[in-house]
């Protein structure tokens, strides 16, 4: 039987992984405070965990990190950030790319998340990810806290 959830419960629920990606970023000294976590289910479990670093000298996203670490990414599933994807330029030749890499949007789009959970509104990142298909979320009440930890 699906378990249909509350708008109510669906808040709590992304108020607490939002709460837990902030807790990721502190935990890993992260002075960007940028982590993502990747769930899923009926009980929304958390399949995936990533945060903001460097290897070497690339600059690893946290969106790329937590995709990266999942064993798999079902169909459906919700990411959670504590900043926005970053977002791809289209070349003329009908590509997409984010500077050396392929940009954080495109890998949510091809992964099959959903449903993106973030803090702030960003009218490029949401719409790169609504023009193709991927749901928004914005708990702007987190805006104001990770700002405070980032000054």
């Amino acid at each position: 039987m699906l378990d249909i959830k509350s708008s109510r419960e669906l808040e709590e629920l992304y108020h607490r992984y939002m709460t837990e990606c902030i807790e990721l970023a502190v935990d890993k000294r992260n002075s960007n405070y940028v982590a993502a976590c990747i769930i899923y289910g009926p009980d929304e479990l958390k399949i995936s965990e990533g945060w903001r670093h460097f290897d070497g000298r690339l600059d690893i996203h946290a969106e790329k990190h937590a995709l990266q670490r999942a064993r798999e990414i079902p169909k459906g599933s919700i990411l959670v950030t504590t900043s926005e994807p970053c977002v791809s330029k289209r070349h003329s030749n009908g590509s997409r790319s984010y500077g050396l890499f392929e940009a954080c949007c495109n890998l949510i789009v091809k992964s099959g998340i959903k449903l993106v959970i973030k803090p702030t509104y960003s009218t490029e990142s949401d719409r790169s990810l609504k023009e193709r298909g991927i749901d928004v979320t914005c708990l702007g009440e987190f805006h104001s806290i990770l700002d405070n930890l980032r000054h």
